[in-house]
């Protein structure tokens, strides 16, 4: 999972691609300068299987449920995992405008508890990560440099901590291994805030924000309506 960092709070995706436009360069809108290259990046997925992360073929199918701009919703269907590839997983993401953190909802159309696979979501490390982990408030914080100029980005997983099973390191990554439940599947949040834009400007800034967030996430606003 890639990260875009952006300097301004426009939509800016369309910007971006327009054949004239690099956007591995900074112009003044920010820059892809995160590397994710193979890694998990930012909350990839794999599945665990006796100890080895194994990933999936590109997605296959799409589908647009909510296109924002407050708000988009979009469901990525995955499969082709070679030791058992009639698994599909899909997998719906939803952003919010304004906020650091995404929700994922990764359901299987196999039962994974009975086969023993369990879901693997990571975070790379880099040489100068500096990672906090907190499993038993259900969240992780990694801070990291984008190389000389282009900053320093905070990344971070939040999910309920009675879904996590453990985390380990795993191959230079940072992952939380959960167990998605048939019918139910299993929701996280991963994110990210770059120190060039928005409010957080240090890994101080960063690792509060993650614990509001967590707070927030754990105890949703309830609405109810009465005749």
């Amino acid at each position: 999972m890639d990260i875009w960092c952006k300097r301004i709070p426009d939509l800016i995706t369309e910007k971006w691609y327009v054949p004239s436009q690099n956007y591995h360069i900074d112009t003044g809108y920010g820059a892809d300068h995160y590397s994710s290259g193979k890694s998990q990046g930012c909350g990839g997925t794999g599945i665990l299987k006796n100890d080895s992360i194994y990933f999936s073929h590109p997605f296959y199918d799409w589908k647009i449920i909510a296109n924002g701009p407050i708000r988009t919703v979009f469901e990525l269907k995955f499969t082709g995992w070679a030791f058992h590839k009639s698994i599909v997983e899909t997998k719906r993401m939803t952003l919010d405008a304004g906020y650091y953190f995404n929700k994922i909802e990764s359901s299987y159309n196999s039962d994974m508890v009975s086969l023993g696979y369990k879901h693997a979501e990571g975070f790379v490390q880099r040489d100068d990560s500096e990672t906090q982990i907190e499993k038993d408030l259900g969240w992780i914080a990694s801070w990291e440099s984008l190389a000389e100029g282009k900053g320093n980005l905070g990344v971070g997983f939040i999910a309920l901590p009675s879904d996590i099973l453990e985390i380990k390191n795993i191959n230079n990554h940072v992952v939380s291994i959960m167990q998605p439940k048939s019918a139910i599947g299993i929701s996280y949040y991963t994110g990210a805030a770059w120190d060039k834009f928005g409010s957080v400007t240090s890994k101080k800034d960063w690792i509060s924000f993650v614990e509001h967030r967590t707070t927030f996430i754990k105890n949703p606003c309830k609405i109810t309506f009465k005749e």
